[in-house]
Formats: C-alpha cells, sequence, structure tokens
C-alpha cells in the first residue's frame, strides 16, 4: 500500500488523526461542562477527519515530505492541501449527519485551518491550475480512484471513521462546478479578506460563535497535536492547576493576616459576584493583582500587562502561587525560559525548554503575558479563531489600560467585546482610566455599574488624607540652573533620592553628562533609558532597583537617577524627590508614583505628615517642602514626543490650580487653546501645591473629560480606530495586526563602534562546541543579540534600512570563506533580518547618534555603510 504522510518528519495521516482524537479528547474532559460544547462536539471530530485529505496528493507527498517511492507519481498539481481536502468529502453526507449550515461551516473550516496568502489565487475568478486539477479529477478515473483507496487504506482503524463509513468520497459537484467556471467561493465563504476590506460572515450571534470555536478548536487540536509529534511524547492541551478553592484558601489566609483584618476588602467585593466581569480602579499596591488572582480562582486565566518587564515581574510574583504551571509569553520569553534553564540537564533542561512551548500553546492553566500577544487578534487576522476559542472559556485580566496607545486602546475595547460574545470573561485593572474609555466598554459588554468598582471613590476619605506630593513648577531658564537645583536637593539633609526624568534619550543624555561634569564623589549618578542594549538595561535596572531599593528604610546617602519614561511602569524603586519634565497628566502621576513609594495606598494617616500602614510601621514626612519638581524648558515644546493638545492641557491645568480657579474655568481655557492651536503662548506658571492620592486621581479623570471635549487627535484616534474595526476591517496577516496595535516605529540595530566586536562574538558562537540544543535563537538572543542590539527609532535608524545595511551583510563581507561556511550551519540570515549596522556611538551612554558633521567625516574616511 502507499504509506500517507502527515508530517516531514515520517508521522503518518493515520497517526496524527488518532493525535488530534487525543487533544480533542482532552478538550471535552475540561470542557463537557460548558454551554458550548455539545453544539460543535459532533462537527468537530468530523473536521478532524477532514482536516488533512489533500495532503493524499502527490505533489505534497513527494515534493513537499519526500514521500518516496509514492504513488501515482504525479506532481503537476500544486493545490494546497487544506483546499483539495474539499474534494475528498462527501458534502451530502456531511448534510444528513450535521445539517446543511453546520456541513458549510465544517468546510470553511477544512479549507482555511492552515490560511496562506496564496489563497487568494484559488479563489476569486479562475485559476487555471485548479480547473486543470477539476478536470484530471473528473476524466482520470484510475488516478482518482488510486488517490481515494490510498485514504481509505490510510484510515483504516480509525474509529472515528469506522462511526462515518460514507465520509470519504468523490466531491464530485465540486469538481465539475470549478471546471465549468464557477469558484470555491461559490462553496466557502471567506472568514478573511485582504487587509483593508471589511470582512462580514453574512450571520452573527450564536451562528458566528459556532463557526468561530469550531475553527479555533480545529486549529488548537492540529497545532497542539503537531507540537506532541514533534516532542515525542503527548502532553495535555489543558494542564491541570490550582482549583478555585486552593486558590482562595492560599491567598486570603495570608493577605487577611499581613493586612491584619478579619476580611478583605477583595473579598466584600467578589462574594457572590466571582462570575462577572469587572472594572477596577484602584492605586498601584492596594492588592488589584491578589483581586484578580481571586476573581478568577480555578478558571483558566491569562493575565496581560503592556510592558515586557512588568510582565516578568508579575511571572515571578505568579510562580509563587502556580509554580511550574505558569506561563509566560512575550517576545522574548523564550530567554526567561532560557535563563530558568541554566544549569539544568538532560530532563530538567527539557522541561524547561518544553515549557516555553507548552505557553505558546496555551496549555497553562494561567499565562502572563504583553497584551500583544492577543489584542490585535480583534484585527481578526487569519488564525484569530483559534485565539477567540480558547478566551471563550477563560479569564482575561488586562492591567494598566492606561500604558496602551489610542489605538491600542481601542483594540483592547473590541476585543472585550468580542471575548464577551464569545462567553469569556474580562477584568480590566487600572490606577486611571479615561471616562471615554469606560463608557465605551461597559456599553459593549454590558458590564452593570455594580461592578464597576472605584476604590477612589470608595475610599475617598482615607485617599484625600494622603498627601505625600507637593508639586512646584518653574522654568529652567538655561541649564546650569537645573543641574545645580538637581545637586542641591541631592545634598539636602544628609543626601536625598533625586530621581530626574525628561522626555527624549538626547536630553537625558545631556543632563547626564552635565551632572556627571559637576557632581562630587559623594553623590552615586545612574542613567537609564530605552537606548541600551537588552544586557545593558537588564543590569541598569537591577541596579536601579538596588540603589533606589523600595521602601527606603534608612538614610543611604546622595543619589541621582536620570532617566526617560521607561522608568513610568515595571521598575520597583522608592526616590525621594522628583524631578520631571513637563508631560501628558497621567504620565506625570505615573512619574509621582515612583517618590515616597514606602507610602502605600493601603496607608492610613492618623495626623498631618504622619502615615501608618496596616502593620502599624509609621512614616513622617513634612508636607510644606516641596518633593516633585515640575519643570519645562525651550525645547520641552519644541521636541516633546507628545501630543501638543495633551502638554497644553497639563499646563493649563497646573496654571488654573496655582491660580486657584475652578474646574469649568480650566475646562473653558483648554478648550479655547486647542481649538485656537495658541502653541507659542502656552508657559507653566511658577506656582506650589500640595496634592493627595485623592486629588491625583481625580486630575487625571478631570483632564480626560477636557480632552474628549475638545476632540484632540488623541480623542479622534480612539474612536476613528473602533469605527473602523466596527466596520469589519481585518489585517491580512498577524505581523500586520501586530504592528497596528504596537504602531512599531522601533528598528533593531548594531551601532557600527561595537561591529567588530559583533563579528567576533558571532563567529565563537556558530564555532563553539556547545550541545546543539543549547545554540538555538533563544541562546543567540542571550549571548549575541542581547549584548549588541539597541532600538532606535524609525527616524535614526531610516537611512541604514534605505541603504539596505543588513548586520548579517556587514558579518558575511567580514568573514573569511571559512567562517561564512561555518555560518551556513545555522540560520544568521533569518536570525538577523531585521537587524541593521548604523553610523553611531555606544558607551556608557547608551546610543548615541553620529551628528550629520561626524557622518560627513566618516564617509570621507570609508567608515560609513
Amino acid at each position: 500500500m502507499n504509506m500517507v504522510l502527515a508530517k516531514s518528519n515520517q508521522v503518518r495521516l493515520r497517526d496524527h488523526i488518532q493525535d488530534l482524537n487525543m487533544v480533542f479528547e482532552s478538550f471535552r474532559e475540561k470542557l463537557a461542562e460548558s454551554a458550548f460544547w455539545a453544539e460543535i462536539e459532533q462537527t468537530l471530530r468530523l473536521a478532524i477527519l477532514c482536516h488533512d485529505l489533500g495532503k493524499v496528493l502527490p505533489s505534497f507527498q513527494l515534493k513537499v515530505l519526500g514521500n518516496e517511492g509514492y504513488q501515482p507519481f504525479d506532481i503537476h498539481f500544486n493545490i494546497p492541501h487544506s483546499l483539495a481536502s474539499l474534494f475528498f468529502v462527501d458534502p451530502t453526507f456531511l448534510e444528513k449527519e450535521v445539517g446543511r449550515e453546520r456541513a458549510d461551516f465544517l468546510l470553511t473550516t477544512v479549507a482555511f485551518h492552515h490560511f496562506r496568502e496564496n489563497f487568494f489565487e484559488y479563489l476569486g475568478g479562475r485559476n487555471d491550475q485548479l480547473v486543470a486539477f477539476c478536470k484530471k479529477l473528473l476524466q482520470d478515473e484510475e488516478w482518482r480512484e488510486g488517490l481515494l483507496q490510498n485514504l481509505k487504506q490510510e484510515m483504516e482503524g480509525i474509529t472515528t471513521l469506522a462511526e462515518h463509513p460514507g465520509l470519504l468520497s468523490f466531491n464530485r459537484k465540486l469538481a465539475e462546478a470549478l471546471a465549468n467556471g464557477l469558484t470555491l467561493l461559490d462553496f466557502v465563504f471567506l472568514p478573511y479578506r485582504a487587509e483593508g476590506l471589511p470582512a462580514r460572515l453574512g450571520f452573527k450571534g450564536e451562528r458566528e460563535r459556532f463557526f468561530v470555536l469550531l475553527s479555533g478548536f480545529l486549529q488548537r487540536c492540529d497545532h497542539f497535536a503537531s507540537f506532541c509529534e514533534e516532542e515525542g511524547r503527548f502532553f495535555n492541551p489543558e494542564e491541570k492547576g490550582l482549583t478555585g478553592e486552593e486558590v482562595w484558601n492560599k491567598l486570603t489566609s495570608s493577605l487577611r493576616e499581613k493586612a491584619g483584618v478579619s476580611k478583605l476588602w477583595q473579598e466584600e467585593i467578589l462574594e457572590g459576584k466571582r462570575e462577572q466581569n469587572f472594572i477596577l480602579i484602584a492605586p498601584t499596591g492596594c492588592g488589584k493583582t491578589e483581586f484578580a488572582f481571586l476573581w478568577a480562582g480555578g478558571s483558566k486565566l491569562f493575565y496581560t500587562l503592556p510592558l515586557r518587564a512588568a510582565v516578568n515581574q508579575m511571572y515571578r510574583r505568579g510562580k509563587m502561587l502556580w509554580g511550574d504551571s505558569l506561563g509566560l509569553l512575550h517576545s522574548d520569553a523564550d530567554l526567561v525560559f532560557l535563563e530558568e534553564a541554566l544549569g539544568k540537564t538532560g530532563s530538567e533542561y527539557e522541561d524547561n525548554y518544553t515549557a516555553y512551548h507548552l505557553s505558546r500553546q496555551l496549555a497553562f492553566p494561567a499565562c502572563i503575558s504583553t497584551g500583544d500577544q492577543f489584542f490585535p487578534y480583534a484585527l481578526r487576522p487569519p488564525g484569530y479563531e483559534k485565539i477567540y476559542a480558547t478566551f471563550s472559556y477563560a479569564r482575561l485580566v488586562i492591567d494598566e489600560v492606561q500604558a496602551y496607545s489610542p489605538e491600542a486602546a481601542a483594540i483592547v475595547v473590541k476585543f472585550t467585546e468580542d471575548l464577551t460574545k464569545m462567553g469569556g470573561k474580562f477584568l480590566l485593572m487600572t490606577a486611571t482610566l479615561p471616562e471615554f474609555v469606560k463608557r465605551e466598554i461597559m456599553q459593549r459588554t454590558g458590564v452593570p455599574e455594580a461592578s464597576f468598582i472605584n476604590l477612589y471613590e470608595k475610599e475617598r476619605a482615607r485617599f484625600e488624607r494622603i498627601r505625600k506630593h507637593r508639586v512646584k513648577a518653574f522654568r529652567a531658564e538655561n541649564p546650569s540652573f537645573l543641574t545645580e537645583r538637581i545637586l542641591e536637593e541631592a545634598r539636602r539633609d544628609g543626601g536625598q533620592r533625586v530621581l530626574v526624568v525628561v522626555n527624549t534619550v538626547p536630553r537625558a543624555q545631556e543632563l547626564y553628562k552635565e551632572l556627571r561634569n559637576l557632581k562630587s564623589q559623594d553623590i552615586e549618578l545612574l542613567l537609564l533609558h530605552s537606548r541600551f542594549t537588552v544586557s545593558d538595561r537588564q543590569s541598569l535596572e537591577e541596579e536601579v532597583e538596588r540603589s533606589f531599593r523600595n521602601p527606603k528604610e534608612v538614610p543611604d546617602g546622595a543619589k541621582i537617577l536620570v532617566a526617560t519614561q521607561v522608568v513610568e511602569a515595571s521598575l520597583d524603586m522608592d526616590a525621594d524627590i522628583l524631578f520631571t519634565e513637563l508631560a501628558p497628566l497621567d504620565s506625570l502621576v505615573q512619574r509621582m508614583g515612583r517618590v515616597l513609594r514606602r507610602i502605600g495606598p493601603q496607608f492610613d494617616s492618623p495626623g498631618e505628615g504622619v502615615y501608618r500602614a496596616p502593620s502599624g510601621k509609621e512614616y513622617r514626612i513634612t508636607l510644606n517642602v516641596p518633593n516633585v519638581y515640575l519643570f519645562s524648558t525651550e525645547e520641552t515644546i519644541k521636541s516633546s514626543p507628545y501630543p501638543w493638545e495633551l502638554l497644553a492641557g497639563s499646563i493649563l491645568i497646573f496654571n488654573g490650580l496655582f491660580a486657584g480657579k475652578s474646574e469649568e474655568e480650566i475646562k473653558e481655557e483648554i478648550v479655547n487653546a486647542v481649538n485656537e492651536q495658541g502653541k507659542n503662548s502656552l508657559e507653566i506658571e511658577e506656582g506650589e501645591i500640595l496634592l493627595s492620592e485623592y486629588d491625583k486621581y481625580r486630575l487625571v479623570w478631570f483632564f480626560y473629560q477636557a480632552m474628549e471635549e475638545t476632540n484632540t487627535e488623541y480623542i479622534k484616534t480612539f474612536f476613528n480606530t473602533l469605527s473602523i474595526l466596527d466596520a469589519g476591517y481585518v489585517s491580512s496577516r498577524k505581523s500586520e495586526a501586530q504592528k497596528v496595535f504596537r504602531r512599531i516605529t522601533d528598528v533593531s540595530v548594531v551601532p557600527e563602534n561595537l561591529l567588530q566586536a559583533f563579528y567576533r562574538d558571532v563567529v565563537a558562537f556558530v564555532s563553539d562546541d556547545l550541545c546543539e540544543e543549547r545554540k538555538s535563537f533563544a541562546a543567540f538572543k542571550r549571548d549575541i543579540l542581547s549584548k549588541y542590539v539597541v532600538s532606535v527609532s524609525w527616524a535614526v535608524a531610516k537611512e541604514a534600512v534605505t541603504k539596505g545595511a543588513k548586520a548579517f551583510h556587514r558579518l558575511f563581507n567580514l568573514a573569511s570563506s571559512y567562517e561564512q561556511e561555518l555560518f551556513g550551519k545555522y540560520p544568521l540570515q533569518s536570525w538577523l533580518d531585521n537587524v541593521f549596522v548604523v553610523p553611531g556611538d555606544y558607551s556608557d551612554l547608551g546610543f548615541t547618534k553620529v551628528k550629520a558633521k561626524e557622518q560627513k567625516a566618516m564617509a570621507d574616511d570609508g567608515n560609513i555603510l
């Protein structure tokens, strides 16, 4: 007989289908009680049988899988296997089994379970190869029956097929129709469209949900079975975790003891309401994470945060609860698992490697992730059904939504809408939430007002008593004026921790150099921004968290950290003083949160300037001395990375506060200023004000309310993005959807002055006799890319990208013929595909772009791209 292969690793089709059936049984055990499972079970079983029948074609067996000796030997018809599967299924039999509509859903699911961009060549209009294939099936009975016989013999013994003996048959109706001018789209509907076109399936509600679940679970079964086949052993696609009772008991007992209370606020809110969706507004440090874990209980959980650093921190925190059954997903998650595997050998090393892939297969009971791993699927790129099907029985936590761009925030809103339609649950948690975002989510998902929890309002009196930030605004007329004030504050009272945040990397580098030239030996000086290599930035972040350790318990000398927006989130640090360049108000509040962090939101204030923790520990601060200095320079407005309208709103709010104006007066000034675009007339006024924790929350709420009334570009972008999504916009590729979500403008580069060292280390990497399994892309990222690659803006890297200055080509030109041969052992070109070499310098300042004059001189010397 002709053995029919399913995979290039020699897995047979019969075994692959049996593996899918095993995965199916695991899902059935997990989801049997779910409302939707009984609806899709029968149709999904049939889809599993049908999904890879098209692999019987000689072109696929011989050319793709290398199945030598396969007959019939005819490799002319190279039809995508998922489309070819339709020709070996009896549609009449399917209709009798599941009904006409579900039969159509099944065939569509089979046709597109592996979607490729070249499918459009076969779907619309006449495709000569497809027509010729249909004629071959119709006219060459021996060839056609040979293929059917191969399938029937290959699939003998599959129990589910024996239960449906009429399933395998030549679909003559389809072949005749296509041979006579009809198209595949007359028989299946297209769930995806080319970029920018609306994709409406023509059905809504339960019918749409049925299709998405059917397609999504077929993809999950297929992908997971293939993963198990590659690993050579079977795993459970739904690994068991803690029960809801175990999570509840494990967390509440320790939290009650820590807080010194008999009943937690989390328990009060969740009592009898754990099946609801929630929106929670609360400050960092009040127990939001514990609320999320308790809400999720024993359900499948996906916990999302915007930044990788924050995700890694949450992963370490979550491991204390879930242990090794916790997954991690972001673009560098493989590095984290690789680091965990260091020092391990044999099965322990393999288990860590496998854990990374189980995370990617969504198999763990809980997973910590960056938002870009899931939210872009709201743009419905091919394969979105797999994510939607998984989230139909899962719980999603969306943390720190305020950190997303307006486009990304709109996509998050759309994702929550789709999630609730699929039957999943969500919890959105944030310290600040614009009213228009809240309104859209509540209207689209049906979250009741009772499930909108605002701890700032709920405990307003206590938050009003916590007043730890006195803000003083001034204009820095010249660089020395600013540096002198920073140094003065650092030396005050025997030494203070001073955080300085500016809006651009070049400004941070210049300020750091100025302070370095002026400071004395008794002041520790640090610099942190985004243009360091991954390795250096990780070391710097660890140094910052050590030097600015939270909480600050005793005086530890004068320290200054100069940074950009990278400190606004994820870093757990505690400063005494903040100097911050003017920025949008929500960013300013985030920066303030790094000052006196030791005084948390669960504290109370029994007296003026006295703050007591639940444990009884007290801190005292002087309320009449500023500890937040808000400054602007001539360059603040001109070179700001923020929209002018957001800066204008912040300026006018603080100016109004200093002048004692009402909210209505301030709002009117903001509306007038934005409408008139009076960019040159706005300056921060000198003034001073003491803010409570409630004041800061209220200011951000008011800030976004005023922005909505001005209808700024920020607001327009949010609502325009939502409108486009509502109209049915889909992305043609997952990568394109992620790019829309992230608004990626950064480019990975190697600075020119590191090129020689980069080249030497790459050669050493490919020459070393390390175990082959450790020479993965993850190892290459850890050992090479993390030490040499920097992320810079498109503007900085544009010329290099335009000239095609790819790092691989530079390395290849430097290498000897023997080294080039070594390069060929590894997919270096693929690993370095999006890395470029740019003119610039890398030092303790991070990456510094070469100035125009220097760049010309380098070009004259031949030392440039």
